[in-house]
């Protein structure tokens, strides 16, 4: 025989002791130890599983507020006075994203199933592009130089990927141009903005990730991606 149930209750069989129905559901004892020791405890723990941690309840989402996090979750500021740092992190959305396909809008992250995430949808892009952040950011891929980011108040993954988009869909001379349309079996007319940097690169457009980052005098930061791969390997 079922019991009935109004629509959108929870479903308990009949069985169930109306006392145990409504007892209010117990704290896990590991969120009664004392916020100081979750803090020693989260401190052991990377960007990623930290992102995770602080889903799991309001209690860890407050603990993970605290200033000793601000390193380890890329909210720290350019250290004053302005000095050289030989050691950064690089925000992990910076090796997520595909960093040669990045547009103004699309910042394409891909999933385990196969599919694509928009990275500019996300807070992490708003975040500081280093841990320390930097007040100016050099950067080159594919040993070829973006350009120069500068942001007195800390460059972002955001400002980051937006100068990679710049940089790729820059036009190129009439020569190299017309020189990759001719390896590519592309039109041979057409206007010559056409034929980007990211288009004179082929199969060989596959981006590989960013080297260790490395610290500069008076704040700057040099970041150079790996050599790109290719898609037909």
């Amino acid at each position: 025989m079922q019991t009935s149930r109004q629509p959108g209750m929870p479903f308990y069989s009949s069985s169930v002791p109306e006392s145990i129905r409504r007892a209010p559901p117990t704290p896990s004892l590991l969120l009664r130890l004392p916020l100081r020791l979750w803090i020693r405890i989260l401190l052991l723990l990377d960007y990623k599983t930290l992102m995770n941690v602080r889903r799991v309840c309001k209690r860890l989402k407050t603990a993970l507020k605290a200033s000793a996090f601000d390193l380890l979750l890329f909210r720290l500021p350019p250290p004053l006075p302005l000095r050289k740092i030989r050691t950064y992190q690089l925000h992990p959305m910076l090796q997520a994203v595909d960093c040669a396909t990045v547009t103004h809008d699309k910042a394409r992250i891909r999933t385990s199933g196969g599919g694509y995430l928009n990275g500019y949808r996300y807070p992490a892009s708003n975040e500081f592009a280093s841990s320390p952040a930097c007040v100016r950011m050099v950067v080159y891929l594919n040993e070829a130089r973006v350009g120069i980011i500068e942001n007195e108040r800390g460059v972002t993954v955001k400002e980051v990927l937006l100068a990679c988009s710049r940089y790729w869909r820059k036009p190129v001379s009439s020569n190299l141009a017309a020189k990759t349309r001719r390896e590519q079996c592309l039109p041979q007319r057409g206007k010559r903005s056409h034929v980007t940097k990211i288009v004179t690169l082929g199969k060989y457009c596959k981006f590989e990730g960013w080297k260790e980052p490395s610290g500069m005098s008076d704040g700057t930061v040099f970041l150079a991606s790996h050599w790109f791969g290719s898609w037909g390997d």
